[in-house]
């Protein structure tokens, strides 16, 4: 049976639908799912506005485009109901419970933080409470072929140096103990005074609580069968619907954005380690086809874990935390910032005396130096809070990430696309081999800078940009010589001071 085929008649339950992922996933089944019945979208009232016109609004994006040429009335199949994340029984109505009750029969759990600095207990709110009410509402459906979870391929960050299973791992963590936890009422006094010791060898509380909300999820996998899919660092599309949508930053984009920008200008990557990531496109199909290959093995009940990864390289190049900053600085000069502050620089050190001192050097004085001019000038200092905000982050959250070897195994991931029959390979083949590294690090730039930032990408507009490039590399050359000539006078005067010829 062809996976379009699979989810014809489908009644489709999605959470987090206004996210980054769920967005790409409602446009990517209605495209190549066409005979869907319905999409079920968990939308949260913002500012005033029902969770009908929010989702009016999201398919007003560029990413439908392509759906609404095709198919026009595909969005009429989609319904948005009222939920919240955090509430109990994720904040959905008696009368829209019961609805879903008796006709869905899958549902994607994509809602989640995702933020590595997200406090405690509003981390196990998002990610634990969360996943503990769908998964109570799916335990009460009469018709439920299969719950796919969304986790993190960072979920078990604590097995540096091993091979991380296609598995779900024992978590150290009780997860009903946490949610007692943070129903407490003292739970904001309680859990900041345990919190080093809740953590267990975690730098994040996004990994932590995405370790425990798996194993939540497995046990829940006796009553129904259960997909647990796991996306390293997810960047633009790649090809589907159009190579280069991003609407949602990633660690990438912040940094690029920083180090186009001038300000952030050391980081403590190591330079040899691997960067993991998958683009988003490549990261729905997987989502849709495991949920095919429920059906097509006759699952029941248990769990299958997918890590959704492109490796360690691309075309023959090993992607790594050097190779980033090398190829980001080319995209500088291709692409220069329109809030250019400075000439991009990215200097790489893991000697942590060695940081502080370039830290001090290259980002707090010229930080200060900044505000010096913006409080002279009228305008509001915030060179050094953003410099402060970087710094911890550089030493806690993104050093996780950046200075460290995760060895994933993708051996269920790889086996999704040998599974396809060969009349699905058009709309879900997962073959990364015609993919560049550079291009997709190329593309994740230009998704930000369009969709995010709406910078003006016109020739005129980057010939004039350039141009004021140039300058800062300029002045940027100019005060490194006269710096350089400096230090080497005062070198010269100590040595000839106290070691006269």
């Amino acid at each position: 049976m062809r996976i379009a085929d699979y989810f014809k008649g489908k009644k489709i339950l999605i959470t987090g639908a206004t996210g980054f992922m769920g967005k790409a996933l409602v446009q990517k089944i209605l495209r190549s799912c066409p005979e869907v019945s319905t999409i079920y979208v968990v939308v949260r009232p913002k500012k005033g506005t029902s969770p009908q016109d929010r989702w009016s609004q999201i398919t007003k994006l560029p990413l439908f485009d392509k759906l609404k040429s095709e198919q026009p009335n595909a969005l009429e199949k989609v319904v948005a109901i009222e939920g919240e994340s955090t509430a109990d029984q994720f904040g959905i109505s008696e009368e829209n419970q019961q609805e879903l009750i008796e006709n869905i029969n899958i549902v994607y759990h994509v809602a989640a933080s995702v933020r590595f600095t997200e406090e405690l207990i509003s981390a196990i709110q998002l990610n634990i409470k969360s996943t503990y009410s769908m998964l109570e509402l799916a335990k009460r459906m009469k018709n439920l072929h299969c719950f796919v979870h969304t986790s993190t391929a960072y979920s078990n960050v604590e097995k540096v140096g091993e091979l991380v299973e296609e598995r779900v791992y024992d978590s150290p963590l009780d997860w009903k103990v946490l949610l007692k936890l943070v129903e407490h009422p003292n739970c904001h006094e309680l859990v900041p005074a345990i919190q080093p010791k809740i953590m267990s060898g975690h730098g994040t509380t996004y990994t932590l609580t995405k370790r425990v909300a798996e194993s939540l999820t497995e046990e829940y996998s006796q009553y129904f069968p259960v997909v647990i899919m796991r996306p390293s660092l997810v960047t633009a599309t790649a090809e589907d619907p159009f190579p280069g949508w991003l609407d949602s930053h990633n660690a990438l984009s912040l940094l690029s954005d920083a180090i186009r920008q001038g300000i952030v200008r050391v980081s403590n990557a190591d330079k040899n380690k691997s960067l993991q990531f998958i683009t988003l496109d490549l990261s729905i199909k997987a989502f849709l086809i495991a949920t095919w290959n429920v059906h097509r093995k006759g699952m029941k009940s248990g769990v299958d874990v997918y890590c959704t990864n492109m490796g360690d390289d691309l075309d023959g190049i090993r992607l790594t935390w050097g190779n980033l900053a090398r190829y980001g600085l080319d995209i500088c000069e291709e692409y220069p910032s329109e809030r250019q502050m400075w000439y991009p620089l990215c200097v790489q050190v893991r000697n942590p005396i060695l940081l502080n001192i370039l830290f001090f050097f290259l980002q707090v004085v010229p930080a200060v130096l900044g505000d010096a001019v913006a409080f002279a000038t009228g305008r509001k200092p915030q060179f050094f809070n953003l410099t402060a905000k970087f710094y911890k982050a550089l030493t806690g959250s993104l050093r996780e990430f950046s200075g460290t070897n995760y060895h994933f195994s993708l051996v269920n991931y790889r086996n999704l696309d040998e599974i396809l029959l060969p009349e699905d390979r058009k709309t879900f083949s997962l073959d990364q081999s015609k993919y560049h590294g550079v291009e997709l690090l190329r593309l994740n730039a230009q998704g930000m800078m369009k969709y995010i930032l709406h910078e003006d990408l016109s020739p005129e507009k980057l010939k004039k940009r350039k141009k004021r490039h140039r300058k800062f590399m300029l002045a940027h050359k100019a005060i490194s010589v006269a710096v350089l000539a400096l230090s080497c006078y005062a070198a010269s005067s100590v040595t000839s001071r106290f070691l006269p010829i």
